[in-house]
Parts: structure tokens; C-alpha cells; sequence
């Protein structure tokens, strides 16, 4: 259903913005340097 897939792409969304999130951190923010 429409719902079903609108839910399915929030997840999706989700995901790849904490995956893009995450590279920034990284690459921002070296854990070398962080700890």
C-alpha cells in the first residue's frame, strides 16, 4: 500500500542520513584526534 511505501522510504531515508552523518563525523572529526 501507499503507506507501507511512504514508510519504507522514511526508513530508507533514515538510514542513509545517519550513514552520511556518520562520514561526516568521521571525516570532520578524526577519532585519532577525538580520543
Amino acid at each position: 500500500s501507499a503507506r507501507d511505501l511512504s514508510a519504507q522510504q522514511a526508513e530508507s531515508f533514515v538510514r542513509t542520513a545517519y550513514t552520511i552523518a556518520d562520514a561526516i563525523n568521521s571525516r570532520t572529526l578524526p577519532r585519532e584526534e577525538s580520543e
